[in-house]
């Protein structure tokens, strides 16, 4: 089956997830797993990255990051449905942010279903760098 990946249906795979492991790894330092795989083969002298390099985003991902950046913040303790407590963003600040940031009440539902992609996959990264 072919597919556009600009296409909203399908969305683009691991844009969001990607700009969320970059803020991570940017704020909290950690390891770089493409730094790791050249080491173990050898190439880490040959293979020369441009880490200056800015983080490109899709334009139709731009008030997610956005929004994501500017709830940077607003991260503390939930406590979940099993009883157990995780970071996790604060969702009234949420509505609140989306509001300051002039995003339209139209894209919220959009916006917000890409900040938990972002947010789990900060979590993920997080908790494979510490």
């Amino acid at each position: 089956m072919d597919c556009d990946p600009r296409d909203p249906q399908w969305g683009a795979p691991g844009k969001l997830r990607a700009a969320a492991e970059h803020w991570v790894a940017d704020r909290f330092g950690g390891r770089d797993e493409l730094d790791d795989d050249l080491k173990i083969m050898g190439l880490s002298d040959q293979v020369k990255r441009n880490t200056d390099a800015p983080f490109i985003v899709w334009l139709e991902n731009a008030p997610i990051v956005k929004a994501f950046l500017a709830l940077e913040s607003c991260w503390g303790w939930g406590q979940m449905m099993d009883g157990t407590e995780r970071m996790t963003l604060y969702p009234e600040r949420i509505k609140s942010t989306l509001e300051l940031l002039s995003i339209k009440r139209r894209d919220w539902e959009t916006v917000f279903d890409g900040l938990k992609v972002m947010e789990l996959a900060a979590l993920k990264k997080l908790h494979t760098t510490s």
